[in-house]
């Protein structure tokens, strides 16, 4: 479920995906059926069960043919490698094609994925295992690193070519409907409001306490961020998640990276008030005798 704001307002640069209601999950665990087979397992999570179904981006994110996956192990042995290989890529393609939709892709995108197979290490999910890899920018956010789509999905077959479970890894992000136009130019001074004369400091790691926090260990002051520090401004779209999964936010911000004393900062602020999105992460440097108080 995606809400924004009215087109031309602040809410054009800003969206909220909402995670689907049980309902819509249990929906989509029913087309999938409906495409693949009855005898497909989907958990949807409950009583401390994992879920399948990623709420927020709707994708499924492993499943599970029903049925004994190890009892065909081992029944093309004895046949050509190679050609093994290629009818596990054939057959896997195939089922990644026909479910595109549940795994975050378009039909088309799958041709552009690196697919490799191999013999599966177990017999537990099949006796073989198709690998699809690729990054893909969103359509219309290609300048926008922060919004591509990473695939990493693992397609078990049997020897008979079936699939059998699948496991989905791949970092997707919802179609997005964000406006890219700044209210605030990477010049505007406003900008900077929360980066100019902040005190910058990296703190020092201490193995002796190796759970304490960073504003528990010592602290170097590296003085304050100056204009000459800052190294580049240039736009991003911020993705941040909502307590308990509930949702995710996407901001059209500045990315600020400084370097300071020869220490790397990254700020983020809202592209249109210059109000600061996320601080930047304190380095935590190694301990030495060099550094010893």
């Amino acid at each position: 479920m995606t809400l924004g704001g009215p087109a031309g307002g602040r809410g054009a640069h800003v969206q909220f995906i909402r995670a689907l209601p049980m309902a819509e999950r249990v929906a989509l665990v029913q087309r999938f059926k409906a495409r693949n087979g009855a005898e497909w397992s989907i958990t949807l999570g409950g009583g401390g069960a994992p879920d399948d179904v990623d709420a927020i981006r709707g994708v499924v994110r492993r499943a599970k043919r029903e049925g004994d996956a190890s009892a065909d192990a081992g029944a093309g042995a004895d046949a050509d490698a190679d050609a093994n290989a290629e009818r596990a890529i054939r057959s896997a393609m195939a089922f990644v094609i026909k479910n595109a939709e549940f795994l975050g892709l378009a039909p088309a995108d799958v041709a552009t994925l690196d697919v490799t197979a191999a013999p599966a290490k177990t017999p537990v999910y099949g006796a073989w295992v198709a690998v699809f890899g690729g990054h893909m920018p969103m359509r219309g956010y290609e300048g926008f690193e922060a919004v591509a789509s990473t695939i990493n999905l693992a397609v078990y077959l049997g020897d008979d070519g079936a699939v059998r479970y699948f496991v989905n890894f791949s970092h997707v992000n919802p179609r997005l409907v964000l406006d890219t136009h700044a209210l605030l130019g990477p010049d505007d001074k406003r900008l900077m409001r929360y980066v100019l004369d902040r005190e910058m400091f990296v703190v020092f790691d201490d193995p002796r306490r190796p759970n304490a926090r960073v504003r528990e260990l010592r602290r170097l002051s590296l003085g304050r961020v100056e204009g000459a520090d800052v190294r580049a401004v240039r736009l991003t779209i911020h993705v941040s998640p909502g307590p308990r999964d509930a949702y995710v936010s996407y901001t059209l911000a500045y990315a600020i990276d400084v370097r300071r004393e020869g220490s790397d900062f990254r700020f983020i602020v809202d592209a249109d008030t210059g109000d600061l999105l996320e601080d930047a992460v304190v380095p935590v440097l190694p301990s030495s005798p060099s550094n010893e108080p």
